[in-house]
C-alpha cells in the first residue's frame, strides 16, 4: 500500500500486556484504507516479538526496531516515516474505537480541515484527562481560537489526526529535549498554523490509566515538576514570539503560561519558587520584548496568580502571621499538615517550630526538611511561652500542632477578616481583631453561632463575622468553642500585653487571659482547617505525656486566674471537659489512646465533675462525660467512635448540601456563557467586529517591526 490515507503512528515500549488489544483495535478498523507504523524504541519485553508477528499477519503493519530515543523523537521518526495523508497517533497501552478512521477522515474531508479533535475516555476514570477530549461538534477558521477557547485541544496528542502535508510544510514536529510536557508544547506550535479544525464529540480514543505511565503517573517533587512546565514554556512562546504570534496573542499566551504554570508553583517550596520568580520574570521580559504586563489587559484572576509566580518575595522581618508548630518527637504522619502550610495562597508568614526533644526524631527531620526548603521557617530556642512570642515577628499569631491540615486560603481569610487583605469573601468594614476563631471541617471544635446566646442591640448595626468585646460572649466566652489553639488566630501585640499583664507561664492559661480581656473578637463559621488524628507514632507515650502535662498545667494556670469568678471558672471546666474528649478523640494509637482515657478521668475527673454540677453543657455532652468517668475504656471508646462517626456524616451531608447548592449556580453560570459564546448574536458580533480587530492586529504587527528595526 503506496499511499495509504491514513497513517497509524504507535510508538511502543515494553507494553507487553496490552499490545495486542490496541493492534487488534487498529487492524479492525472499518475504514481499511490504512498504514500502521509500530516503532519499538528499544523495548526490553516480548513487545518486538508480538510486533513482528502482527506484522507477518497484515500487511499494513510495518514494525520497526530501534535503540531507546524517548516518545518524542519516536514519533517525530513516524513522522518522516508516514505515507497516508493523514497522521493518527496511538499509544501502544491503549486503544480505539472500530469507527475511528471512517469519522475522522469524514470530518477532515467534509470541513477541509487541518486537524480533527476528537472524544475519548479514561479508564479508569482520570478526570483531568477525561476534560482533555472533545466534548462537542464545532469548527474554527482559526487554529489560535481553537488551541485557547475549545475543550480538547490541549495538552493530549492521541485524541487528534492531522493532515500530514500540514506538518511536514510547516516543518513541524516535538521537541525531543523536553522530558515533560512535549505533547502540550506540540499544540502550542501546531494549531496557530493551521486554517482549519474540526471537533468531533464521538469517543474514539480510550486511554488506560497506569500509574507508571505518564499520564497516570503524579509528580511528587513540585519544583521538579515547575521546571520542566517552565522548559515547556519557553520553547512555546519562544515560538510564538518568532512568528510574530506573540504580538497579536499576547494577553492569551501570558494567560495560559500563568495558568500551566500555577499548579507546578503551588506544590513548591519556597525557595525553589523564589529562584523561579526570577528566571520567569527575566524571561517574560525577553518574550515580550519591552511591552509591560499592564499592558496586556490580564483579567484579575491572572494577575494575581501571576503575582504569586514572579512575586513570591516577602518581608521576611514582618510577616503578617506567625505560624507556632507543636508536633510529638515520635510522629509519624505530620508531613501533610507542614504542606499545607507551606502551599498557603497567602505567602506573608514565617513558621516557628518548638525544638524537638531528640533531635533523631522523625520530627527533628520534619523541621530540618522545612527549614531547609523555606528560609522562612526557624527552630525555637525553648518552648517557654515569653520567648515565642518574642522570637514572633507576624501581626497575628496562630500556635498550631501537626495534626492540623489548614485550607489553602486560611491565612488569606484570617488576613480578611481584620481588613489586612481584599476579598469577596468578606462582608463590611474591617479592622483589626483581638482574637478570630473559626471552625474545622467536620465540626469537631464545635464553634457556636454567637446569636445563641448574643441578643442583638437596638442601637448598633450588625456586622457579618464582625468584632465583639469579650462581654457580648457573657459566660459562654470559654466554652463557645473548644479551647484548641489551632482554630484561633491572635493579634501578637494584644498577646504580648495579655502575657505582661497576666504573667501567664502555660499557653492555655495566656489564651484564657486573651479572651476575657479582648475587645474585638470575630467568629467566622467557615471551615479553615481540618483535624487528623494526632500522629503518634504505633509504640511510645512520650509525646502523649507532653501533651497531657501541657493542657493540664494550662488547666490550673487559668483556673488560678480566674479565682473569684465563678461564672468563667465554670466556662472554663466545661471548656475542659469538651478538650478531654477531644484529645480521647483524636488519638488513634490504641496505646497512647487509653492512656490518655486514664489520665483524663484521673486528672481532669475533678473538672468534668464540676462541668456537669454547672449549666454550660449540651445534655450530649453531659451523656458523654459520665460514660468518660464511669464506663470502661473498651465500652466507652466503641459508645465515643460509634458518637464521632455519626456527626462526622452529618457535617458532610450538610457540607456537600452547601457545595451543592453553589455548584448548581457554577454549572448554570457555565451553561449561560457557553450559550452566549455560541449564539447567533456573539457570532455576528464577531463578524463584524473581525475588520477592525484584523485592523488593530496589523497596527500592532507594524509597530512591533517598527520597535524591532
Amino acid at each position: 500500500m503506496d499511499n495509504p490515507k491514513v497513517s497509524i503512528i504507535v510508538p511502543v515500549y515494553n507494553v507487553e500486556s496490552y499490545l495486542a488489544q490496541c493492534l487488534d483495535s487498529l487492524i479492525e478498523q472499518t475504514f481499511t484504507d490504512i498504514e500502521i507504523l509500530c516503532l519499538d524504541d528499544g523495548s526490553t519485553d516480548g513487545s518486538p516479538e508480538l510486533l513482528d508477528a502482527y506484522a507477518a499477519k497484515d500487511a499494513r503493519i510495518r514494525a520497526l526496531h530501534r535503540e531507546n530515543c524517548g516518545v518524542a523523537e519516536t514519533r517525530n521518526v513516524g513522522v518522516g516515516l508516514a505515507r497516508g495523508e493523514y497522521i493518527l497517533f496511538v499509544d501502544s497501552d491503549d486503544y480505539i474505537a472500530q469507527r475511528t478512521c471512517e469519522v475522522l477522515v469524514a470530518t477532515a474531508e467534509r470541513e477541509g480541515a487541518d486537524i480533527v479533535v476528537f472524544g475519548g475516555k479514561t479508564f479508569p476514570t482520570l478526570p483531568w484527562a477525561d476534560d482533555s477530549f472533545a466534548w462537542r461538534d464545532n469548527v474554527y477558521h482559526s487554529g489560535v481560537d481553537a488551541l485557547l477557547y475549545e475543550r480538547g485541544s490541549i495538552p493530549l496528542m492521541c485524541n487528534k489526526m492531522y493532515r500530514t502535508d500540514f506538518l511536514r510544510g510547516n516543518g513541524l514536529l516535538l521537541n525531543p529535549d523536553l522530558s515533560l510536557g512535549e505533547d502540550h508544547a506540540f499544540q502550542f506550535i501546531t494549531f496557530p498554523l493551521a486554517k482549519t479544525v474540526a471537533f468531533s464529540k464521538e469517543m474514539l480514543y480510550f486511554y488506560r490509566v497506569r500509574r507508571d505511565s505518564a499520564v497516570g503517573a503524579t509528580c511528587s517533587d513540585g519544583a521538579k515538576q515547575l521546571f520542566l512546565h517552565f522548559d515547556v514554556v519557553k520553547y512555546a512562546l519562544t515560538t510564538w514570539k518568532e512568528r510574530g504570534t506573540l504580538v497579536e496573542f499576547g494577553r492569551e499566551g501570558v494567560s495560559w503560561a500563568v495558568s500551566f504554570l500555577f499548579t507546578s508553583a503551588k506544590m513548591t517550596y519556597y525557595n525553589d519558587r523564589v529562584r523561579f520568580a526570577e528566571l520567569f520574570s527575566a524571561f517574560l521580559g525577553e518574550v515580550l520584548e519591552g511591552r509591560s504586563l499592564d499592558s496586556l489587559g490580564l483579567d484579575d484572576g491572572v494577575r494575581g496568580r501571576l503575582a504569586y509566580l514572579v512575586s513570591p518575595q516577602v518581608e521576611t522581618d514582618a510577616p503578617s502571621i506567625s505560624i507556632l508548630i507543636e508536633c510529638a518527637d515520635e510522629a509519624d504522619d505530620a508531613k501533610a499538615a507542614l504542606d499545607a502550610i507551606e502551599f498557603q495562597d497567602e505567602q506573608s508568614f514565617e513558621v516557628l517550630f518548638f525544638p524537638p526533644a531528640d533531635e533523631n526524631s522523625r520530627y527533628a527531620q520534619l523541621i530540618a526538611d522545612f527549614t531547609e526548603n523555606d528560609c522562612r521557617a526557624r527552630v525555637l530556642p525553648t518552648r517557654d511561652v515569653a520567648s515565642a512570642l518574642a522570637s514572633a515577628r507576624g501581626i497575628y499569631l496562630v500556635r498550631s500542632y501537626a495534626n492540623v491540615v489548614y485550607d489553602p486560603q486560611a491565612f488569606d481569610q484570617l488576613l480578611q477578616l481584620a481588613g489586612e487583605r481584599e476579598g469577596r469573601t468578606v462582608v463590611g468594614e474591617r479592622e483589626p481583631y483581638d482574637i478570630a476563631v473559626f471552625t474545622d471541617s467536620a465540626g469537631m471544635l464545635g464553634v457556636r453561632d454567637l446569636f445563641d446566646f448574643y441578643e442583638p442591640s437596638t442601637t448598633e448595626a450588625i456586622v457579618p463575622e464582625g468584632a465583639h468585646p469579650a462581654s457580648d460572649f457573657s459566660s459562654q466566652l470559654l466554652s463557645f468553642s473548644s479551647i484548641a489553639s489551632a482554630n484561633k488566630a491572635f493579634n501578637r501585640e494584644f498577646l504580648l500585653q495579655c502575657a505582661e499583664e497576666a504573667k501567664c507561664s502555660t499557653w492555655l492559661g495566656l489564651q484564657c487571659a486573651a479572651f476575657s480581656q479582648a475587645t474585638k473578637i470575630v467568629v467566622t463559621k467557615r471551615p479553615l482547617a481540618t483535624l487528623r488524628c494526632l500522629p503518634f507514632a504505633s509504640t511510645g507515650l512520650v509525646g502523649a505525656r507532653a501533651m497531657l502535662d501541657d493542657v493540664f498545667s494550662g488547666f490550673e494556670e487559668a483556673r488560678a486566674n480566674f479565682t473569684g469568678d465563678d461564672e468563667a471558672a465554670c466556662g472554663l471546666d466545661a471548656a475542659a471537659a469538651r478538650h478531654l474528649i477531644l484529645m480521647v478523640d483524636l488519638i488513634r494509637n490504641p496505646i497512647a489512646r487509653r492512656y490518655c482515657f486514664e489520665d483524663a478521668r484521673e486528672r481532669g475527673g475533678e473538672a468534668i465533675a464540676r462541668a456537669l454540677a454547672g449549666s454550660q453543657l449540651t445534655d450530649a455532652e453531659c451523656v458523654v462525660c459520665r460514660a468518660l468517668l464511669g464506663e470502661t475504656y473498651d465500652a466507652y471508646t466503641g459508645y465515643r467512635d460509634t458518637l464521632v462517626l455519626n456527626g462526622v456524616i452529618m457535617k458532610n451531608e450538610e457540607n456537600l448540601l452547601a457545595v451543592g447548592g453553589q455548584a448548581q449556580h457554577i454549572n448554570q453560570l457555565n451553561s449561560d456563557i457557553e450559550e452566549f459564546y455560541h449564539s447567533i448574536s456573539y457570532r455576528t458580533g464577531r463578524a463584524v467586529t473581525a475588520p477592525a480587530r484584523a485592523a488593530a492586529n496589523l497596527a500592532k504587527r507594524v509597530l512591533h517591526a517598527a520597535r524591532r528595526g
